[in-house]
């Protein structure tokens, strides 16, 4: 067995500086509404209710640091 190990910091450094991925890094939650019924749709990370939630919940506590 094989372990790889990788700081995730020096991953996400990576990826946020690569300009392949520049234009396609979601860094804001959003919600997605499917046509005319409103129903939730979940793509990403980003769309999910925890991102939306996590938002909603911490933005304000950030936002006065």
């Amino acid at each position: 067995m094989t372990l790889y190990w990788r700081d995730g910091l020096q991953v996400v450094a990576h990826l946020f500086a690569n300009p392949v991925f520049a234009n396609c890094m979601e860094t804001t939650p959003y919600q997605l509404f499917d046509g005319e019924e409103n129903i939730r749709a979940y793509s990403e990370f980003m769309s999910a209710e925890f991102a939306w939630e996590y938002h909603v919940r911490f933005s304000p506590l950030i936002s006065k640091i």
